[in-house]
């Protein structure tokens, strides 16, 4: 099962991993420090605090397993930014996060079976074939 929800202190280790590798370099160019990780998670709870809330930073869980964040944002003049970084791990593996099928077995009670990270490496469509 898919679920967002909000960060706490003691997601930093799975906010590092998150923030490191191929998933890094699309982002701030280098894996996400111990220090980092914290500093951005107490930032994410001064923003759930924020009044008026103009962040919000929900993690994103799959059957207990920290995976990736969304960050939406309702910018001065009014415009809304949206993003989402996902695990490296977890990139192109069959999940309700993607377009390409369910992997969890509908008998499952949770919804989550044997789900696991991909053990081998993500590809992405070419722009040119979408």
């Amino acid at each position: 099962m898919v679920t967002l929800r909000p960060f706490a202190l003691d997601d930093a280790p799975a906010l590092q991993q998150i923030v490191s590798g191929h998933t890094a370099r699309f982002t701030h160019g280098h894996d996400m420090t111990a220090e980092e990780a914290a500093a951005t998670i107490h930032g994410y709870i001064d923003h759930d605090q924020g009044d008026p809330r103009t962040h919000w930073n929900p993690g994103i869980e799959v059957c207990g397993d920290l995976i990736g964040l969304v960050k939406a944002r309702l910018r001065a003049d009014g415009a809304a930014a949206l993003s989402y970084l996902l695990r490296e791990d977890s990139w192109g593996t069959a999940t309700p996060l993607t377009p390409y099928g369910n992997s969890f077995p509908s008998s499952s009670p949770t919804g989550c079976g044997t789900w696991k990270p991909s053990t081998t490496p993500a590809t992405r469509p070419r722009a040119e074939s979408w």
